[in-house]
């Protein structure tokens, strides 16, 4: 084809990535011809297919997915060396086969770089068409350079057409990561804590907050309690040797018959330590059940997403000193509550010092054992847990389903007689399909405070 006003004319892979798409660009007026046949060279589509799976530049693997499936679209009905047209007087070739080895050892090419494969399949493209007007269009200098030792045809692109600016580059990552972002929220469950208070929903809830006595100890008397069992157990560890050393009294023998049994010296210092933490956390949570304000609470939870929230876990936290505690368990006439805390016929009972390690104390196969008590399991919808954390309340749900409601076991919270204004509640949302926990706090207003 000899026609002065027509051109092949080959793309490189920058023009494809960088430069407005090729079915875009008004190719008669950019290079001055009546018409154009752009062409595909197979290191070309090659190199792209490639960039679709590029990670470490999403905006250009974006772009090189986008030119694959245009691709895909135009030529996979058309055998490869066939044209299509893609605008008027514009049509679209991909080149099916690349010359053989000998063909570039004759051209001083080299068959494994990707630039001489190029040149290489434009040369032989040059010899099938004689006469034809061949030209490549490039954005890279060291292509150029070759393609003109060569005698090729070279059009600069950045000469020729318009480079997308950077911006463009950003904003396509910017809708990418939008378009994530709204795919996962779609998938996600969209949790909403409140009060309940007689059928009404509420992020803020007054109080009347009656102190349950005239006069309580402060932080500092505490301290001094939490410190003089400490020193009983320092004394204790202390005098521990020598009164180990001494054999029972025969009088246990006789009460209870058998060998007695005593505690380790290390068996002891565990116990107490594990006594000496609890005590530090029961003592203002009795005081909160002697001496502060009472606040019974609901709270309502709503899924307002697609999906359901798979082992829902509902973390409160109420203000420091608190006891948070199940009503049902005041009414109980034993309860374990968190702590080393027992409640028994309704009375609060601090944790009890560990026995002394030279007391003996009677063989376990000879007495019948007494009862253990557990907070209760567990159940699909969540009952309260109890921890070393007095303050702190935890519901769970195994599958808390979309577009659900739910009311919350009722929870009973004694305040710290300290407080002198309202709190905060602050909660926790966790669930197996939430990407990260979901946190709030909800507001306990003092609409009046005095003492009994």
């Amino acid at each position: 084809m000899d026609d002065p006003t027509h051109a092949y004319c080959f793309l490189d892979t920058n023009v494809l990535i960088h430069f407005p798409t090729f079915d875009e660009v008004d190719w008669q007026a950019k290079l001055g011809l009546d018409n154009a046949t752009l062409v595909l060279a197979p290191v070309v589509l090659s190199e792209v297919d490639k960039l679709k799976t590029d990670h470490t530049k999403p905006w250009q693997q974006e772009r090189a997915r986008m030119l694959i499936r245009k691709f895909r679209t135009l030529l996979e009905s058309n055998s490869p060396g066939s044209s299509i047209d893609i605008r008027p007087f514009v049509a679209l070739v991909d080149v099916g086969s690349e010359p053989g080895r000998e063909f570039f050892e004759e051209n001083g090419l080299e068959f494994g770089w990707m630039d001489d494969r190029l040149i290489a399949t434009i040369l032989e493209f040059r010899v099938r068409h004689q006469g034809a007007r061949t030209v490549l269009v490039c954005d890279d200098f060291s292509v150029v350079r070759k393609a003109r030792y060569r005698q090729i045809e070279v059009i600069m692109a950045e000469d020729t057409l318009t480079r997308l600016p950077v911006t463009t580059h950003q904003e396509a990552e910017l809708r990418r990561l939008r378009t994530e972002i709204q795919t996962l929220r779609s998938c996600q469950p969209r949790l909403t804590l409140t009060f309940m208070v007689d059928d009404v929903h509420t992020c803020a809830l007054d109080l009347d907050m009656r102190w349950r006595c005239d006069t309580w100890p402060d932080d500092d008397a505490l301290n001094a309690q939490l410190e003089n069992a400490r020193t009983d157990v320092l004394d204790t560890i202390a005098r521990a040797p020598n009164l180990l050393a001494q054999p029972a009294p025969d009088d246990f023998m006789l009460r209870f018959g058998g060998f007695p049994e005593r505690d380790t010296l290390p068996s002891y210092k565990r116990k107490a330590e594990e006594y000496l933490y609890n005590l530090q956390a029961a003592l203002p949570a009795k005081r909160a059940f002697a001496c502060g304000a009472i606040a019974d609470l609901s709270f309502h939870l709503r899924n307002d997403g697609s999906v359901p929230a798979e082992d829902l876990r509902i973390e409160l936290a109420f203000p420091l000193g608190s006891l948070a505690i199940d009503p049902d368990e005041e009414q109980r006439d034993f309860a374990v509550l968190g702590a080393g805390l027992t409640m028994i016929n309704g009375l609060l009972h601090l944790p009890g010092a560990p026995m002394e390690p030279w007391e003996p104390r009677q063989n376990h196969h000879l007495l019948n054992p007494l009862p253990q008590y557990s907070p209760l399991a567990p159940s699909p919808r969540g009952p309260l847990v109890y921890s070393h954390d007095l303050n702190r309340a935890l519901y769970r749900h195994p599958k808390f389903l979309q577009k659900d409601d739910w009311l919350l076991p009722a929870i009973r919270v004694y305040l710290p007689p300290s407080l002198t204004s309202g709190a905060e509640v602050k909660y926790t949302l966790r669930a197996d399909n939430l990407p990260e926990p979901g946190t709030g706090s909800l507001a306990l207003r003092a609409l009046k405070m005095s003492g009994l």
